[in-house]
């Protein structure tokens, strides 16, 4: 068995809740709480320092969740995001994952299965109800287009493959020796192109771009 520690970054607006939540998730020996923030301001600063493995988001609010998702994928691409929430709504779930968040559990649940569902994004995998993921796996395969990377341009090859490799926008653009400003424009029009609309399945299809490129 591994030593290595998931570790755990939680946002809730209500301080109690984020306390419980650190104290239930530190019991497990291979998760590690970083830090908590009540505000997603703050959580922006703190996140601009530390890389945690997850970051759970939790409120009783829709449309708080809805802003801190917008705004945490948004500025950190790469980001690996849990929601727990009062009640889970379908059609808000399907935005989310097709913004990037990598899961949803309820509020109710069991412990249980908010340790699993932290380990579980930590290592890339998605957690939500199964019906839903396999509806929005099913509505991008008839929405997305399987040929559509043979209309990319070099340019937007290029800033598909690096952000396969996990690199953030900025960090794309000094490879490439562009502004932030471009790399977001670039993405924006590759999206287009594929039919997406995350970093998630962009890295996707990069594989499949990768493929036709050298075969």
């Amino acid at each position: 068995m591994t030593d290595k520690k998931t570790t755990l970054y939680i946002i809730a607006d209500q301080a109690l809740v984020g306390e419980g939540l650190a104290g239930i998730v530190s019991s497990q020996q291979d998760i590690h709480v970083l830090g908590q923030a009540h505000e997603i301001p703050e959580a922006l600063q703190a996140l601009e320092k530390i890389d945690p493995d997850v970051v759970l988001l939790n409120s009783q609010s829709n449309p708080w969740i809805r802003q801190g998702v917008e705004d945490l994928v948004y500025t950190f691409p790469s980001l690996r995001l849990l929601i727990l929430a009062t009640q889970l709504d379908n059609r808000e779930m399907k935005i989310g994952l097709r913004m990037g968040v990598m899961g949803y559990l309820q509020r109710d649940m069991v412990s249980h299965d908010l340790y699993r569902a932290i380990r579980a994004i930590a290592s890339d995998q998605a957690w939500a109800p199964r019906a839903l993921l396999t509806e929005v796996v099913r509505e991008s395969c008839v929405q997305g287009n399987p040929h559509g990377s043979r209309s990319l341009t070099k340019r937007e090859g290029d800033v598909l493959g690096l952000l396969a490799r996990g690199l953030t926008n900025k960090e794309i653009g000094g490879k490439l020796d562009i502004s932030e400003k471009t790399v977001k424009a670039h993405l924006n029009l590759l999206y287009q192109k594929l039919n997406i609309s995350h970093r998630a399945q962009a890295a996707a299809y990069a594989a499949k771009y990768v493929l036709m490129a050298t075969g």
